[in-house]
């Protein structure tokens, strides 16, 4: 076999390491793992959220009651027209008396994963917008997960307990890394 084709082979297996526990101790989870536990557990902990506060799938109430009933689902349901329909995103005469509808997409609608809305019927707004939660902050916890990966250059769930990141003063990384789910590992 040549040297290239075995390089590539190494190179490949390096890529693709997948380990549950830590290379060097063997006791705390690393490598790709963790962005898979950064999107399982706050599935798992919303799941278990919704399981108890009888909300949907597990049952017939909502994440967010008033503001969901009252701005979201108006504002989600006239996104998912105007998306189905091809109207422009700029003005709406169907909320209120008329509305510039710009302001709205810019501060309620502009995750592009909100685009997905016009996948579903317009009667199962609600439940999807309550399925969209849990995917949305599993997805902030993997960016989160990510960036500390890059920015500390490794893929260790012990960079969230080392003492710089716990003790470092305004610790905007970790506070939002709590938020997120991330370091509901630990």
């Amino acid at each position: 076999m040549s040297k290239k084709i075995k390089s590539a082979k190494a190179d490949t297996k390096k890529r693709f390491h997948f380990s549950l526990l830590d290379d060097e101790n063997g006791s705390i989870p690393s490598g790709n793992i963790t962005f898979v536990m950064a999107f399982l557990i706050p599935v798992i902990i919303l799941a278990a959220l919704y399981y108890v506060r009888d909300i949907f799938p597990f049952g017939s109430n909502c994440y967010l009651r008033s503001d969901m009933y009252h701005q979201y689902a108006p504002f989600f349901s006239e996104f998912w027209h105007k998306i189905r329909s091809g109207e422009s995103l700029t003005y709406s005469w169907d909320i209120g008396m008329g509305t510039n509808f710009t302001s709205l997409f810019a501060y309620y609608l502009a995750s592009p994963a909100n685009w997905l809305i016009a996948l579903f019927p317009q009667r199962s707004m609600i439940e999807i917008m309550n399925a969209m939660i849990i995917v949305k902050l599993a997805a902030a916890s993997v960016s989160f997960a990510y960036y500390i990966a890059k920015h500390f250059h490794t893929k260790s769930c012990s960079i969230a307990l080392s003492e710089h990141f716990m003790h470092s003063p305004a610790s905007l990384p970790h506070t939002a890394g709590i938020l997120c789910g991330w370091t509901a590992l630990f």
